[in-house]
């Protein structure tokens, strides 16, 4: 089953995405419904604060993007975040400067 935090209307302009996901134990709806809280965590006792996500969430809306998350349980989890371009609209073919930097 797919459980997604669904992200606020796109606006009519250019998004950057950045994507991030892993193919561990996914999470489940409990959790992804806390997710962007501040000082939750599904870490022990003195291992973390649980701000990460709060923060990130608030510095990706101050931006005026969103955050979408996407989850499977037991298979994996996806963060993609969504930033706008401001200024005129530059494509960057990310392969082709990896390439270069390493030569």
């Amino acid at each position: 089953m797919t459980i997604a935090v669904k992200p606020v209307e796109m606006k009519d302009r250019p998004y950057v995405e950045l994507c991030v996901e892993d193919f561990g134990v996914g999470m489940t709806e409990a959790t992804l419904s806390r997710l962007f809280d501040p000082f939750f965590t599904t870490k022990g006792r003195d291992k973390g604060t649980g701000l990460g996500l709060s923060v990130s969430d608030s510095i990706v809306k101050d931006h005026g993007g969103f955050i979408e998350v996407e989850s499977v349980l037991g298979e994996f989890a996806r963060f993609r975040v969504f930033l706008p371009v401001n200024g005129p609209e530059v494509i960057v073919d990310a392969p082709a400067m990896a390439k270069e930097q390493t030569e």
